[in-house]
């Protein structure tokens, strides 16, 4: 029941955070961003980014729990491998088909190196940015931080090699946060070097920390303060820096700490049944989903609305309406093709490679 709680609190936040990135590129593609009250503009922006961040967090602390217990073998290695492969790539390949569908397949003739390297995952290391579905780099840091996971796992088994990660990575984040990342030129200007594995690694890691930390403390008095703290720190660094420098020095650490202290608070939240505990269940299962397949829907979404505007007066659809349908229709839209994709893909993907994974190590412990 513990462990179930755990997830829980996890999940939710993950969900959370989906649907903020949503929510943030629905509102850039449409020009509101800047419109938006400075009291929402600033801290809706910089969440765009760190959002993604929290994510990876997460998926330490997760994967932690998970298999902490494990040895690392053979065994344990193609089983996580069957697992995280039917995890991610069915809903990945999808989404990434879709987008080049979007744009009339000119890459696969145009740029077909880049599209090996998305549809095989290698981009992940090889190139960072060699992706075509909006927010698909974040799915390139996953994979490549499932490839260091087993190691990750079997140094933190012993306080030496822990101490010794934990050392080695904070030195290397702090390398790009210090050296390699420049506050005087914007994020998209230096996109290649802020989306490289390295420089998103401490947050991984530290997400292990934290998975370590969650363990035997289901609910803690302390995670509504943890988050309310960190969610204020938040708000008042979004609103004194501009972007570039929330993602350089000691402020991208600071930063990292905020995406850590959210994660435990999530963690560790005591867990109330109701109608928002449900909801939150329900976002938390989509969140892959919702988090590729809404720049999808929204291009899509976009194209209808635009081909119906020959069918409506000029003075619905040179105001604010056309606006407001698009977001909600593609918000509406998102959630329910998202749904749909969990349910007919996602789940049933994760339950074939559990049952792959299962098979695998049944004939392994027979001997064929």
């Amino acid at each position: 029941m513990q462990s179930q709680q755990r997830y829980e609190g996890l999940d939710h936040l993950r969900g959370l955070l989906a649907m903020t990135v949503m929510v943030y590129h629905y509102l850039y593609w449409l020009g509101w961003d800047d419109n938006l009250n400075f009291a929402l503009q600033k801290p809706i922006a910089l969440l765009g980014l760190y959002a993604v961040s929290t994510f990876y967090c997460l998926s330490g602390a997760a994967l932690y729990i998970v298999y902490r217990s494990r040895t690392v073998d053979l065994t344990f290695l193609r089983e996580f491998a069957i697992k995280r492969s039917f995890r991610i790539c069915p809903l990945f390949w999808m989404a990434t088909t879709a987008s080049l569908a979007l744009g009339g397949f000119v890459a696969i003739y145009n740029d077909s190196y880049r599209v090996f390297l998305s549809y095989s995952l290698l981009f992940s290391w090889l190139d960072p940015t060699a992706y075509f579905t909006t927010g698909a780099w974040s799915i390139g840091n996953e994979w490549a931080f499932y490839t260091l996971f087993p190691f990750l796992l079997l140094a933190y088994k012993s306080r030496l090699s822990r101490y010794l990660l934990l050392i080695g990575t904070l030195a290397v984040s702090s390398y790009y946060a210090f050296a390699v990342i420049n506050p005087s030129i914007t994020v998209a200007d230096q996109w290649s070097a802020y989306v490289a594995p390295l420089n998103q690694i401490l947050l991984f890691v530290g997400g292990i920390v934290i998975g370590s930390l969650i363990i035997g403390h289901p609910s803690s008095r302390a995670s509504l303060p943890i988050l309310l703290v960190a969610s204020l720190l938040f708000v008042a660094i979004s609103y004194i820096f501009d972007t570039p420098h929330c993602i350089h020095g000691f402020l991208r650490l600071t930063l990292a700490g905020v995406c850590l202290a959210w994660c435990y608070g999530a963690g560790t939240f005591k867990r109330r049944n109701g109608w928002i505990v449900h909801s939150l269940d329900w976002v938390g299962a989509l969140s892959y989903s919702v988090y590729l397949l809404h720049p999808i829907v929204f291009g899509i979404t976009s194209r209808i609305l635009g081909k119906a505007a020959s069918f409506a007066p000029d003075f619905i659809w040179k105001s604010q309406v056309t606006s407001i349908i698009t977001f909600f229709s593609a918000a509406i839209g998102t959630m329910i093709v998202s749904h749909y994709s969990y349910i007919i893909l996602e789940r049933r993907a994760m339950r074939f490679g559990q049952s792959l994974a299962k098979r695998k190590q049944n004939r392994v412990g027979g001997g064929f």
